[in-house]
């Protein structure tokens, strides 16, 4: 140690050549009492020194922790109104520990209240932490008095809901709004945002309200449709409430895209088309169907293809479409008044109910040149499709109807669009610059001497047939072009092992049904209860047994085209809950389902 007489005075040694105390820490004469060694180090608070702040209630006990390191060991000392705190074994106790230090205050009350300071030294320093303590009385101290309003709402998907949070407290306290999520939907959400209370599931809701009770929700959708909580938090407790949220259709749907149009076709024509496109809700199982004259239509007319899509046009709305091309030449003969009449095009939901129908009537009319043909040369009349779209695996035909040749010779051609050869093409040809592959020579009705109609028939499409066809007549030479696009066909999906099975359980049990299933997109699924014939208004007919739905829970990914459907008992199996449970897999391109058997014993 240096002592102060070593220099002349404190403000001479702190300021002396550093030679001199290169190898001292002058402490006493600078305001510090000891040279710090190596192994030695000043009080550090564990814990972090910010000031603490305690509420407690009115004859509870208060425990204050100091925890501190320090080589040596530090004296840690109590104070409160820079007054030490003196133990007295009945209100005040002390426990000292190498680095733990507790206050501990009893049977609180409001003179307890104030600024406790918790201050620790050794040689090498000394450092200080706050406690502020609050005594308030033993009335309630958690939020209370909690209310949602509105407590109950109906709005528009897309529409804003707003929502106020109102309560009760005597400290500040936070807002959190949350959504209930059902058992059967949690596969939508990040897993890590889920937060699970009272075995129930929630997520966190973002609001652009600026006041945390107040939540706003610019874009609600199908996701909102349940119960939203506000949940408040303080020091001392939460409390919660509730709001039930039922999401509708944006209004006006379901609607037509464009009104069906009445047609006027001429018997002299193979075929004709209607298409049907409809706006409706997003996720809630809309189709489109066709019936005439309010009887289901024969789909061996189909000769074209039907064709059915769909595509999402915002979180809300998603369109349906419905492409049917009807021609009777399947059956022999050629269009006529028959074939008229009124055409519905009814747009369904899931159960199968009809939510509203488009009405499109079609008459024939002789056409006064059919029958005039022309003598100088034939010409080509009509090809149809123009454009025609189907998947793979389908069946198209395209029909090239001629007038003016008394023995037309028909020669299709193609030019692809791959560099894969179609099948049956034997021979290449230039016409107009252009390379065309022969296809084949089609199949030729002849109405009467003057027209004459050739069918150009693919099977099994694949996508090696997608390109362009002409329809060449040998002998004038006429021709014209149609495209064939051919999309990937949506496969059904295909039940895997586990499978379901018959299973038994005991009456209170958290039982799970489980329902696995191969997809090539992403199907959905929908669990039915077998039940007895006339059990209620909801009962259907399927697959041979009478059954109510279940709903309609997301599928859980679990590898590449791989999902799986959970059905939950949440709280527990009930005698009732005894039966047959059926799981029913759809896409685009069919359905398969997986049964089980739930037996249910009572307890012994």
């Amino acid at each position: 140690m240096l002592a102060n007489d070593d220099f002349n005075s404190p403000s001479t040694a702190c300021e002396m050549d550093l030679r001199v105390v290169v190898i001292y820490v002058i402490l006493s004469t600078c305001g510090v009492s000891g040279v710090l060694q190596k192994g030695h180090e000043p009080p550090e608070f564990l814990h972090g020194s910010e000031t603490k702040t305690s509420i407690s209630r009115k004859g509870a006990i208060l425990r204050l922790r100091c925890s501190v390191s320090a080589n040596p060991p530090a004296d840690v000392t109590w104070y409160r109104y820079d007054e030490e705190v003196v133990e007295d074994r009945k209100k005040i106790r002390m426990r000292v520990g190498l680095n733990h230090n507790a206050l501990t205050i009893r049977d609180l009350d409001s003179l307890d209240s104030g600024d406790y300071i918790c201050s620790a030294s050794n040689r090498y320093g000394k450092i200080t932490k706050t406690y502020t303590v609050s005594v308030v009385d033993s009335q309630p101290l958690q939020p209370r008095a909690i209310t949602v309003v509105p407590p109950k709402l109906q709005v528009r998907c897309g529409d804003t809901a707003v929502f106020k949070c109102n309560y009760k407290s005597d400290f500040n306290s936070h807002i959190q709004w949350l959504l209930e999520v059902p058992a059967n939907s949690t596969s939508r959400y990040d897993p890590t945002s889920i937060l699970s209370v009272h075995s129930k599931s929630y997520v966190v809701l973002e609001s652009t309200a600026h006041n945390d009770d107040v939540l706003r929700l610019p874009n609600v959708t199908r996701a909102h449709n349940g119960k939203i909580v506000c949940l408040a938090a303080n020091t001392f407790g939460y409390g919660y409430n509730s709001t039930v949220v039922q999401v509708l259709p944006q209004s006006g749907l379901p609607a037509f895209v464009d009104e069906l149009e009445d047609l006027s076709v001429s018997t002299s024509a193979p075929n004709f088309t209607l298409t049907c496109v409809a706006r409706v809700p997003l996720d809630l199982g809309y189709y489109l169907q066709w019936e005439k004259e309010g009887e289901p239509i024969d789909p061996e007319v189909f000769v074209f293809h039907h064709l059915n899509q769909s595509r999402v046009v915002d979180a809300c709305v998603e369109e349906i479409s419905s492409t049917m091309t009807i021609s009777p030449l399947v059956q022999g003969h050629w269009l006529s008044a028959r074939e008229g009449g009124q055409y519905n095009c009814l747009v369904q939901n899931k159960t199968g109910s009809t939510i509203m129908y488009g009405q499109a009537t079609v008459t024939f009319q002789e056409n006064a040149n059919d029958n005039e043909a022309s003598k100088s040369q034939s010409a080509i009349v009509s090809l149809t499709p123009r454009r025609v779209t189907v998947q793979e695996g389908d069946s198209v035909s395209i029909y090239c109807h001629v007038r003016g040749e008394k023995k037309p010779l028909f020669a299709w051609l193609v030019k692809p669009d791959t560099s894969v050869p179609v099948c049956d093409i034997r021979h290449t040809l230039l016409i107009d610059y252009i390379s065309y592959r022969l296809v084949g020579s089609g199949e030729t009705w002849s109405r009467d001497e003057m027209n004459h109609l050739n069918i150009l028939q693919l099977d099994d499409v694949s996508m090696e047939h997608a390109g362009t066809y002409l329809c060449y007549v040998v002998q004038s030479g006429a021709r014209e072009e149609t495209t064939l696009t051919v999309l990937p066909r949506n496969v059904g999906p295909r039940v895997i092992a586990p499978f379901m099975g018959n299973r038994s359980v005991t009456v209170g049990e958290n039982s799970v049904l489980q329902c696995r299933a191969e997809s090539d997109n992403t199907p959905t699924v929908q669990w039915y209860k077998e039940v007895e014939e006339g059990y209620s208004d909801e009962t259907r007919s399927l697959f041979g047994m009478a059954v109510v739905s279940l709903g309609f829970p997301d599928p859980v990914w679990e590898t590449a085209g791989t999902y799986l459907s959970l059905y939950s008992f949440r709280d527990g199996v009930k005698v009732s809950d005894q039966g047959k449970y059926l799981c029913v897999w759809s896409n685009g391109g069919g359905q398969d389902y997986d049964q089980g058997y739930l037996r249910v014993r009572v307890r012994q």
